[in-house]
């Protein structure tokens, strides 16, 4: 990796402490990490178990290194991640002089650093935002899209179709869903979410009250920095309504009326080497989580495009960990 430009340091660092404005409930549910890769591929231990050996190769295709252990080592080739801002000649002036001095906070800030961290706030907002969407695509239906169109499908298990119905009650289904859960992942998950209409549903339904009233005597007993709508705890399990997360036609990735089950401890967050250009005008692959530069963009009116990337990958260890359920109520 070639040396980056001093300003090219400056930047990374401000968008690397940026505070980002914008809740991101599906990214915090990943909080491993894997150290960025030194190329522009990521190579990832995947847990497939020895019998699912044989029908790996026919999943992922040649880019699988079977390994001994019941892992197989997947190579991701990662998209990008990106977002910008025009930035006018004032902007670019002012981000070069730094030489007058203003109060922020209580401290005092040079203005080409102010200046410099609240458009890295910006841009760190617009990709964590996307980041945040990849996740949610990741548990909801195993594949993840990036800015320049490429895809990567993690191949998590099909949706399995059950129905709420006076023959068997939403208890049962929840009761059968977590012990299938154990007998095929030799553990529980820890997070249960649900969508807006079995929610509502749920809310309204006397047994399942009933039922979780019984559990969750103690509010206090639930994690206070939890952000996510509790409906309430039920055989030792907190279950919660999805965030919503949106396509680009404005529809909420998680169904009305779906119900996951999935491991925290199995989601982590890879990030291949991004593609830039170093201090000596080179291609270069800067092995990195973000990167940011400015991109002169039109001489004639004077603007220029300050630019972050990313190539952020959400990951699974073991796809069989995410279970998902479609309920019917009749």
């Amino acid at each position: 990796m070639g040396t980056l430009t001093k300003q090219q340091v400056t930047f990374y660092g401000e968008l690397a402490k940026a505070t980002p404005y914008s809740e991101t409930p599906w990214l915090n549910l990943f909080e491993r990490s894997q150290a960025p890769s030194q190329t522009n591929k990521i190579e990832f231990d995947l847990f497939v178990g020895k019998l699912k050996m044989a029908t790996l190769k026919k999943k992922y295709g040649n880019g699988v290194k079977l390994l001994s252990n019941g892992f197989a080592r997947v190579t991701i080739d990662a998209g990008a991640v990106e977002a910008s801002i025009n930035l006018s000649a004032t902007d670019l002036q002012e981000m070069n002089s730094g030489e007058r001095e203003v109060f922020i906070n209580g401290e005092k800030v040079k203005t080409a650093n102010a200046l410099i961290q609240n458009k890295m706030a910006i841009l760190k907002d617009a990709l964590v935002q996307k980041f945040n969407y990849m996740c949610a695509q990741l548990i909801n239906d195993g594949r993840v899209t990036f800015d320049d169109g490429n895809e990567y499908n993690w191949n998590i298990p099909t949706s399995v179709a059950k129905t709420w119905d006076s023959s068997i009650s939403i208890i049962a289904i929840l009761h059968d869903a977590l012990r299938d859960y154990r007998k095929k992942n030799g553990r529980m998950p820890n997070k249960i979410k649900v969508g807006p209409k079995l929610a509502q549903a749920l809310l309204t339904d006397t047994e399942f009250s009933g039922s979780r009233d019984a559990y969750t005597r103690n509010v206090a007993n639930f994690d206070a920095t939890n952000t996510a709508m509790v409906l309430g705890m039920l055989l030792n399990q907190v279950i919660e309504e999805a965030d919503i997360a949106v396509d680009e036609r404005g529809d909420d990735l998680m169904g009305d009326y779906d119900l996951k089950l999935f491991d925290t401890t199995k989601l982590v967050k890879l990030y291949a080497g991004i593609e830039i250009i170093n201090a000596a005008g080179q291609p270069d692959i800067f092995a990195g989580d973000w990167f940011a530069d400015i991109q002169v963009e039109d001489k004639k009116t004077a603007t220029a495009e300050l630019f972050g990337k990313s190539a952020f990958v959400p990951a699974v260890t073991d796809p069989e960990t995410i279970v998902s359920y479609t309920i019917t109520i009749s």
